[in-house]
């Protein structure tokens, strides 16, 4: 029982720490970007920021590419996604598409820009080109791209394969509108506050009461122990527990 509730509290500090730290950071973000910054396309692939706000124009989003179609007809071979890659697509109510610099006649790998989103209308359109025959030909279309910049690394692995050589490992995610948020923020840390304070509270009531029992209630004593102890012995530990 007792290393039942060590375990459960040790998670409960770790996430509660995890919150409070991630609260931090997003309010600090509120804060720094009460705005987003506009910048070009070609400014925003020069400058590929890590962090922030951003609303970046003269984008070109490729369905195409994020339909995997391209990588499936690609003349250079590369891992070309699975049967469960492309119905993990077709379900998927989230796409990361590739943006490149336009307007152009013809796309050119690698994009600088992945594009994360959850509109409808892309998610629709992605899920067309996806259940089509793959084609070479690029389905593209003009956008202003306005978010929230994520690392590069954090693009799913099995997304990254398929995408192939449409991106490259330091295309910049952009979460569509996404935006710093002080509310969510303080939302956030409170969250792990409260995880720490109830573990806090739970070791202090533990304590004050082994402190007035006198000693460890029986069913915090392992059963090794336990099996060792004569009955006059335990008939003591659950009389002074009483108490």
């Amino acid at each position: 029982m007792r290393f039942i509730a060590i375990l459960l509290s040790v998670l409960l500090v770790i996430v509660g720490v995890k919150l409070a730290i991630s609260g931090n950071k997003l309010y600090d973000e509120s804060q720094v970007y009460p705005q987003p910054e506009h910048l070009s396309y070609e400014k925003f692939a020069r400058e590929r920021p890590l962090v922030g706000w951003y609303e970046v124009t003269g984008g070109l989003v490729d369905f195409s590419e994020g339909a995997y179609a391209v990588a499936q007809t690609a003349e250079v071979r590369v891992p070309t996604p699975t049967p469960n890659d492309l119905a993990r697509l077709a379900r998927s109510v989230v796409v990361y598409l590739p943006v490149h610099n336009g307007p152009a006649t013809e796309v050119s790998p690698p994009a600088d820009i992945i594009l994360f989103t959850r509109d409808p209308e892309l998610v629709q359109a992605v899920h067309t080109l996806s259940a089509e025959p793959p084609k070479s030909a690029h389905t593209t279309e003009s956008r202003t791209i306005r978010g929230m910049v994520h690392l590069p690394s954090e693009l799913p692995d099995d997304v990254r394969r398929c995408l192939g050589p449409s991106i490259s490992t330091q295309s910049i995610i952009i979460e569509e509108n996404a935006a710093p948020s002080a509310r969510r923020a303080i939302r956030t840390m409170g969250a792990g506050a409260a995880m720490l304070l109830v573990t806090a509270l739970f070791w202090l009531f533990t304590w004050r009461h082994e402190r007035i029992s006198g000693g460890f209630p029986p069913e915090f004593i392992p059963e090794e122990l336990l099996g060792d102890l004569a009955d006059d012995d335990i008939e003591d530990l659950e009389h002074d527990e009483g108490v």
